[in-house]
């Protein structure tokens, strides 16, 4: 398949019916865009994490600052 075409089948890559506009949807941006396109898209938009490893009445670890990029890099990163 070409890649508009996986886009497509995924809902990606969509019709906007009311405009008539194909475009990228906000999950497309979130999966793949810059961190710019993200930050201008969801201002607000970050992923915060909190590890429990020794003690589970206390969180040992924790991801600072918190990521504001794609999905992608963010599994990444908390990986």
């Amino acid at each position: 398949m070409e890649p508009l075409e996986i886009l497509r089948s995924s809902s990606l890559y969509r019709k906007d019916f009311k405009t008539g506009e194909e475009g990228f949807t906000l999950a497309a941006a979130l999966i793949f865009g810059k961190d710019e396109t993200i930050q201008s898209l969801l201002p607000a938009y970050k992923v915060e994490a909190m590890v429990r490893r020794d003690n589970l009445d206390r969180w040992d670890d924790r991801i600072t600052p918190p990521l504001r990029t794609n999905l992608i890099d963010t599994y990444l990163r908390l990986m």
